[in-house]
Formats: structure tokens, C-alpha cells, sequence
């Protein structure tokens, strides 16, 4: 699908980019902020925003691949957004929970890379070998 009839007004090339993207794309952004009505309001207030600067936008890439950038960025935005809302509740520094999560995630991957090696054995034992 061209973005040009978009970026020229036409509102049925419009609404046929939304029928065509709208559930895919929420279903992406639920990935990201675990929230399926969060998803859905990052994702209208695209195809909002993508309407009104219609004229002014410059879509090098294809138009798919630029929704889904879209939509992965504001949703990323939306995630860090919720950690400084965190962060104020508990009395913390975005840095604090930052540091926290990067603790968290250091242990997490140390622990899985300790199950590596066992991988082998376990699939071997799943197909009956023990």
C-alpha cells in the first residue's frame, strides 16, 4: 500500500490502511505494554497523528514497517513513561529502578546460561533416551 493517496487526503486509502493494520498493530503493542486497552489507545492515537500530519510526513521505508516502528516506539516511550510514574510513587530515582532492573536482568541471563549446558540432557531425556 503507497502512503501517496494518504498524504494527498484520500480517506478510503485511509481507512483501508487502518482495517488492514489496526489489529496486527495492537496485537504487536500488547507485547510491550502488557495492557491490551493501552495498546489500543497507542495505537488510534498513531493513526490519529498519522491523519493529521499527513501532508508533512516523508515515509522512506515501507508504509508497514513504518507503523510498526511507530507503534514499538511509542510503546517504549509508554513503558519508560510508567517506570518515572513508579519511580515518583515509591519515593525513587528513575536511575534506582534502572539499576534495579539492569541487577534483575544480569541475574536473570546468569541463571539461564548456568541451564545451557543441561539443555542437551533434558532433550535427550524428553525423547525417552533415560
Amino acid at each position: 500500500m503507497e502512503f501517496a493517496p494518504i498524504a494527498a487526503g484520500d480517506r478510503t486509502a485511509f481507512e483501508a490502511l487502518f482495517r488492514l493494520h489496526y489489529r496486527p498493530l495492537c496485537a504487536f503493542a500488547v507485547q510491550y505494554v502488557k495492557d491490551a486497552d493501552k495498546a489500543e489507545d497507542l495505537v488510534q492515537d498513531l493513526f490519529f497523528r498519522l491523519w493529521l500530519d499527513r501532508a508533512k510526513l516523508t515515509i522512506t521505508t515501507s508504509l508497514k514497517a513504518y507503523l510498526f516502528a511507530s507503534v514499538r516506539n511509542r510503546c517504549l516511550n509508554a513503558v519508560k513513561s510508567a517506570g518515572r510514574v513508579v519511580a515518583a510513587r515509591l519515593g525513587i530515582s528513575v536511575k534506582t529502578v534502572e539499576n534495579q532492573m539492569g541487577k534483575a536482568l544480569k541475574t536473570l541471563r546468569d541463571e539461564l546460561s548456568d541451564l545451557v549446558p543441561l539443555l542437551p540432557w533434558l532433550f535427550w531425556i524428553s525423547e525417552g533416551g533415560g
